[in-house]
């Protein structure tokens, strides 16, 4: 380096305000999968129901100082383990706490027995919804209380009640000898119920609608204790079946996905990341934000070069983050309905709408604060603040206001907002009056309009419908709006999804 050039660190750069602003660069595509050991594991249980309250606590929860009956009738603990790999189930019925060491330390004894030989490979262990799973683990549990999680009761654990589209990773690892093994939470990888997961598989999970012994499935693999005693046989078949279901599920998936993009889902481990690791690798050819580059150098002292967003443009994305509103909900009735109720859904909407979206690039010309003498809405697109008012015939205004008095959305027929140009043509649709005050705006042209997420959310938007009603219809429609949750949260996302978890046990 010449004379007089002064260089930081990259520890010194992290430490500056905004240091964390990074682009999203391409990334070079997987040559190769994992060569890792692909093993299942799933539990039945049933435990007794974990109360983090105080009485004074419940009294002000619930109105009373005790639990209510269901909850309060500790029921016994029931635990049973069942591992899979190639075709091989072993199954365990432990009469005690277990820790993480003894359980890996089982695994690999059943391995041992089948004689399969995993030497010099990582053993990965997937396993449906991790925290249920691996709760019972006696040198973890205290890890779910600090993580804000407790116990998981049958009344509590409703996976199925997904709303999180960048779901967290949960680095859970052991090592037992010279073995290392490392657990992947199957749930966060695909977004769905194993019952949907395995339905074209040759082991598809028995339905909760079935009915077994005069009550539904449902009811049997919430009371995992009640089914073992009426019939034994039945317990260890439904237990030993979800464990080749799973394995079968992780292992197609994740050929298909790598012969389709070249990517290894159990690198990435979240639908999410599986999003962004195929966007990133399969259509980015340059970064999609403003960017400059930075030489700096490793720890080691090695050359570096930092991809950060162009502080020049912070103004920019500021007004762009004051822009970005939530959803909006409401009724038009108040009390009871008397009538019939009629509900409506879009199929894949956010994937449609981000399709539809024209969408700024690195290069991409802007216009701003001021907007330009042409400024007209159906030739721009971008953010811009302004007064609006609605007709008073407008029974649904559309335009959102964040409301100082409570920190919420309101939608009024007047007011001064900042939104998108999409939203301001809607609302001029509806007769409102505009005037426009200021705004970060860019002219459309092609590269805006064929942009890389929107071939992305074509292409996988085209799987979802080939897959209609299919495991590879929920899975895709994960995968996009997966990409959508990745963007919305990814500003220290290089930071905080390396930390994981949990600590390496």
């Amino acid at each position: 380096m010449g004379a007089g050039v002064h260089v930081m660190l990259a520890k010194d750069i992290d430490s500056v305000a905004y240091a964390h602003y990074f682009v999203m660069k391409p990334r070079v595509l997987d040559r190769n999968l994992r060569d890792c050991f692909v093993t299942a594991l799933d539990t039945e249980f049933r435990l007794p129901y974990h109360n983090p309250y105080t009485e004074q606590e419940l009294q002000a929860k619930l109105g009373q100082p005790t639990l209510p009956g269901e909850y309060a009738n500790t029921a016994q603990s029931f635990l049973t383990v069942c591992f899979g790999r190639g075709g091989h189930v072993a199954r365990w019925k432990p009469d005690r706490p277990v820790a993480l060491a003894e359980l890996c330390g089982w695994m690999l004894r059943c391995l041992e027995e089948w004689k399969v030989d995993y030497a010099g490979k990582r053993i990965v262990v997937c396993s449906h919804w991790l925290l249920a799973e691996i709760q019972h683990i006696s040198d973890l549990t205290p890890r779910f209380r600090e993580y804000g999680s407790g116990y998981y009761g049958e009344y509590e654990f409703r996976p199925e009640e997904w709303t999180n589209y960048n779901p967290p990773q949960y680095r859970i690892e052991q090592t037992v000898g010279s073995v290392k093994f490392e657990f992947v939470d199957t749930y966060a990888l695909f977004g769905m119920k194993l019952e949907t997961l395995t339905a074209d598989t040759p082991f598809p999970k028995r339905k909760d609608s079935e009915m077994w012994h005069g009550r539904p499935w449902k009811w049997w693999r919430a009371h995992p204790d009640v089914l073992f005693a009426e019939d034994e046989q039945v317990f260890w078949d439904y237990a030993e079946n979800d464990v080749r279901a799973l394995e079968y599920s992780v292992n197609y998936w994740r050929q298909w996905i790598w012969d389709k993009w070249n990517v290894d889902i159990l690198r990435e481990k979240t639908f999410s990341s599986i999003a962004l690791r195929i966007l990133r690798g399969y259509y980015l050819n340059e970064s999609l934000e403003p960017y400059e580059i930075r030489e700096t150098v490793t720890k080691k002292g090695r050359p570096k070069k930092e991809f950060r967003f162009d502080q020049t443009k912070r103004a920019l994305r500021t007004d762009f983050m004051l822009g970005y509103y939530g959803g909006r909900r409401e009724v038009y009735v108040r009390g009871f309905m008397n009538g019939p109720i009629y509900s409506y859904d879009v199929s894949k909407e956010y994937t449609t709408a981000a399709i539809m979206q024209p969408l700024p690039n690195a290069k991409t010309a802007w216009f701003g604060s001021k907007l330009p003498p042409d400024f007209n809405v159906n030739d721009y697109e971008g953010v811009v603040e302004f007064k609006f008012e609605f007709p008073e015939n407008v029974k649904t205004p559309c335009l959102p206001v964040q409301d100082e008095r409570f920190n919420k959305l309101v939608f009024p027929r007047c007011g001064v907002t900042r939104a998108g140009l999409a939203e301001v043509r809607l609302a001029l649709k509806l007769g409102a009056k505009v005037d426009f005050l200021n705004g970060y705006v860019f002219r459309l042209g092609p590269d805006e309009i064929n942009h890389p997420i929107r071939r992305f959310l074509e292409d996988v938007l085209r799987l979802a419908n080939e897959n209609n009603d299919r495991p590879g219809e929920k899975l895709f429609k994960n995968i996009a709006n997966g990409l959508i949750g990745k963007l919305c949260y990814r500003r220290e996302i290089e930071r905080k999804e390396d930390r994981g978890w949990a600590e390496r046990i």
